[in-house]
């Protein structure tokens, strides 16, 4: 059982809510019927009304003026609309960026980007010594700075 806490009992109770839900759009107040009843009270566009009979029509119709490009059905606006609508961008934006990445690649510049992160990578796999062609190359290097560091020493010891 629940148990409101001390700052809970103390609030007042705020009573019914004064906003009503807003109608659903199906049956009487569908977007095609209410189009329909807006069209027909306006002849089209063609009557104007006062300002009183606007806001009672617009009442009436769920504020549709025009029929829509498409008819939702009902069941689209329970359960998870939100979740369905985030499934849809994200497989669309998917399909975007598959076919931007397509459209890229086969630019000149991005063809000479990747040419030259090929060479650059072939580069660091002769000095990394992981490879077999780096270890030749270290150790050549490493075999002249130990030749020159020890004549360093000596040039130091002779200078003493």
């Amino acid at each position: 059982m629940y148990r409101k806490t001390e700052q809970e009992a103390e609030r007042p109770d705020p009573g019914k809510c004064p906003y009503e839900s807003p109608p659903r759009r199906e049956g009487k107040n569908s977007q095609d019927k209410s189009a329909a009843k807006y069209i027909k009270s306006t002849n089209e566009g063609l009557k104007k009304l006062t300002a009183v009979k606007e806001r009672e029509l617009n009442l009436e119709v769920v504020s549709t003026y025009r029929y829509p490009h498409l008819v939702e059905p009902a069941w689209k606006f329970c359960g998870e609309p939100l979740h369905d609508s985030q499934g849809v961008i994200t497989h669309m934006f998917k399909h975007i960026r598959a076919e931007c990445r397509k459209w890229d690649l086969e630019q000149p510049f991005i063809a000479k980007v990747l040419a030259v992160q090929v060479e650059v990578e072939a580069m660091l796999k002769t000095l990394t010594l992981s490879s077999n062609n780096g270890q030749l190359v270290l150790a050549l290097l490493h075999r002249v700075s130990n030749a020159l560091g020890h004549k360093v020493d000596k040039k130091i010891e002779e200078a003493q």
